[in-house]
């Protein structure tokens, strides 16, 4: 989120500059953060009737992996 929070300002930064404007005021942002787990992949044989013995084994997911999307937005106001 640090690093969205970042960018946002410098891409601030670079439209107060192409507008010829001495600095901006922050007038809104938006953080938002979508996580995205991995699928287990017994998850796709959950529709099959019957399963067999080795088939009901676990999940295959190393331990912390996740995705993780951060998106920021949100609105300036040139001084």
């Amino acid at each position: 989120m640090v690093e969205a929070s970042k960018n946002f300002q410098q891409h601030a930064q670079i439209l107060t500059q192409a507008w010829n404007k001495l600095s901006y005021n922050l007038v809104n942002i938006n953080i938002n953060t979508s996580n995205s787990y991995p699928q287990p992949i017994y998850a796709a044989r959950a529709s099959m009737a019957k399963f067999e013995a080795a088939d009901a084994g676990g999940q295959n997911m190393a331990a912390g992996e996740s995705k993780i999307t951060v998106n920021a937005n949100g609105s300036i106001q040139f001084k």
